[in-house]
């Protein structure tokens, strides 16, 4: 059961067992997806209304900052380049700027994929106010090269949320990866923790 499967994996696991693949990306689907199946509708809805909640409170503590229309960007490094999270896709883009209603910088709309192409000159026509930086962990690739050039450009420097101590480096195991059932609460605690507050050592 899965998505991200290659088809020679696809056609493999077929030989052991059943496959279930088009799983849907965003939570709430998922879930309604999974309670058909396996026959768990009624647990499946208590769920439903624990992540609606937790949307809910945190909607309510990040009013200010939806209020103020401040920009919020996720920047992802990788091994070959930077991207960043588009504002019309699934998953924690949906979580960001659809539930959460947080504004995507004006320069970034046109990017309609889940992670855009980002050159430092577009990360600094965006400018946001508040900047989350995913360093992608992949098997086989490192990013700590590219990661490291980022953050001695002249570029970086230049940032908004860098000089007034707005950025927030996240893990992609748990952003990416872990944005599920467990794991929303996690992620919404880190961006309540990262738009409300300011801590001294969050620009590297």
């Amino acid at each position: 059961m899965g998505n991200s499967m290659t088809e020679k994996v696809k056609k493999e696991l077929r030989t052991i067992a059943p496959l279930i693949t088009g799983l849907h990306q965003n939570i709430e689907a998922l879930l309604d997806q999974l309670a058909v199946w396996f026959h768990m509708e009624k647990e499946a809805q208590g769920l439903q209304l624990q992540l609606q909640q937790q949307i809910s409170e945190t909607q309510q503590q990040l009013q200010p900052i939806v209020q103020s229309a401040s920009t919020v960007m996720l920047l992802r490094v990788e091994a070959f380049g930077y991207r960043y999270l588009g504002g019309h896709s699934y998953g924690i883009s949906q979580l960001l700027y659809g539930q959460l209603g947080l504004a995507l910088p004006q320069a970034l709309e046109q990017g309609t994929a889940w992670f855009n192409p980002c050159s430092l000159e577009l990360l600094v026509q965006a400018d946001p106010d508040y900047l989350f930086v995913e360093k992608r962990i992949m098997q086989h690739f490192s990013a700590d090269d590219n990661m490291r050039k980022l953050l001695a450009s002249p570029q970086w420097s230049q940032l908004k949320a860098v000089k007034i101590n707005r950025v927030t480096f996240i893990d992609t195991h748990l952003w990416i990866d872990g944005h599920g059932i467990a794991g929303q609460q996690l992620i919404l605690n880190q961006i309540v923790s990262h738009l409300t507050e300011t801590a001294p050592d969050r620009a590297q």
